[in-house]
Order: C-alpha cells, then sequence, then structure tokens
C-alpha cells in the first residue's frame, strides 16, 4: 500500500541526510564499549588469534548454547 512515488520520495530522502546527520545519530546510538564481536570458526583454530583482542571471550556450541 505504498503511494506511487514512494521509491522517488524516499530516494531524495535517503540523499538528503548529511554527514552531520550522520554523525548526530552516531553519537547517541552507536556505543562501542558495549559492542560484541561475533566471530565463527573452529575455536581451536582461531583462539589465539583472537586473544589479543579481546578481554573477554565465550565460546557457544552450533546449537547456541554456552561451551564449557
Amino acid at each position: 500500500d505504498l503511494p506511487p512515488d514512494y521509491l522517488e520520495r524516499d530516494r531524495e530522502a535517503v540523499n538528503a541526510v548529511t554527514a552531520e546527520d550522520i554523525q548526530r545519530v552516531a553519537q547517541d546510538h552507536v556505543t562501542p564499549d558495549s559492542a560484541a564481536i561475533v566471530i565463527v570458526g573452529d575455536a581451536k583454530e582461531i583462539s589465539d588469534q583472537v586473544k589479543p583482542y579481546a578481554e573477554a571471550i565465550e565460546l557457544y556450541d552450533t546449537e547456541g548454547k554456552p561451551k564449557k
């Protein structure tokens, strides 16, 4: 049920966004201190590479359950 000119108006709205708009919104919503990085792979093979970049590493099995 979108209006016939939706794509044109949407493109115009996206093009109207400025770098300042993005910075303002990022300041409010992007919180690197509480971010999580998810790495998928064989933990035995990649854990040594990851350790220098993380204070804590949590491992999960293929079902999403924490590994002990």
